[in-house]
């Protein structure tokens, strides 16, 4: 989890923390900023999870998607220590589950929706610490005229050099039941900002920024043995040796044939391999 003071965050998927990469802390308007990439899946559901262990005073959450303000997460001092954003409210009985999507590139500048911003591919929350009072309803949902962004699927120029792969949109309408009470929220004070870049495996992979799955699975199946051998790799190390002895027997008895044959002048021609230089921007 990203740590701020006493409070945490993270993205969770099919009930698993996803792990965060490249963790660098920064200052942004003198206030601290910690951003971190992690691995999105199309297709796959997430929540958010915003955590206070110490809980000795009201604080929120305000969270940002691709740009998009979409809810306050809210933990009360001594009551509430976490809570986790599963659903974007879209109406007053109606909610959409955040999932991951691909992003559809278009050539028709009519046809855009999303501008390629440096946000697009960005899930923030931002931290305060405020006062947190329950008072009786309002008639209007909050948020359900801002989430129309996210129900669509973005859709962005491909003259855009921004790699992001991935964006943000809603899925299937659940219903939930009405809001009870409306939260008051004053005396805020920022302490901070998380965020949470997300992009496709394989692109953190080529950009370094994520490890390799060979080198997951190794770490994962090495044993306690320091530098032990699994019973696979030796079967292979054994499979080496016997090809290359067929190999050296074949070469010295083709070496023997020629050694019998006039030398004549080869040519040999030279294979050029390409190697791929293209560069991926992640910002």
């Amino acid at each position: 989890m990203l740590q701020l003071g006493t409070h945490s965050a993270c993205i969770i998927v099919d009930g698993v923390e996803l792990p965060q990469y490249s963790i660098e802390h920064s200052t942004h308007k003198g206030r601290p900023l910690i951003t971190c990439w992690i691995a999105s899946e199309a297709g796959k559901e997430f929540s958010i999870r915003f955590e206070d262990k110490a809980s000795t005073f009201d604080s929120i959450g305000d969270i940002m998607v691709d740009d998009i303000s979409c809810d306050t997460l809210r933990l009360y001092a001594g009551q509430r220590t976490r809570v986790e954003l599963k659903t974007a409210r879209v109406s007053a009985t109606s909610a959409r589950p955040f999932m991951f999507s691909h992003i559809r590139l278009t050539d028709e500048e009519h046809d855009v929706n999303h501008a390629a911003s440096r946000k697009l591919g960005e899930i923030k929350l931002q931290i305060c610490k405020a006062k947190l009072k329950k008072t009786k309803m309002k008639t209007k949902t909050r948020g359900q005229d801002r989430m129309g962004k996210l129900v669509e699927a973005a859709k962005v120029h491909e003259r855009s050099k921004k790699a992001i792969g991935h964006h943000v949109r809603l899925g299937e309408e659940i219903t939930i039941p009405k809001l009870k009470y409306h939260v008051s929220i004053t005396e805020v004070q920022i302490l901070g900002v998380l965020i949470f870049k997300y992009r496709p495996l394989d692109m953190l992979q080529a950009n370094g920024i994520a490890p390799l799955d060979k080198k997951r699975k190794r770490a994962v199946s090495l044993p306690d043995e320091e530098n032990a051998v699994s019973e696979s790799d030796a079967e292979d190390a054994r499979r080496i040796e016997v090809l290359e002895a067929e190999l050296r027997a074949l070469k010295n008895k083709l070496q023997a044939r020629d050694t019998k044959k006039p030398k004549r002048e080869v040519k040999e021609e030279v294979d050029i391999c390409w190697l791929p230089g293209e560069v991926i921007d992640l910002t």
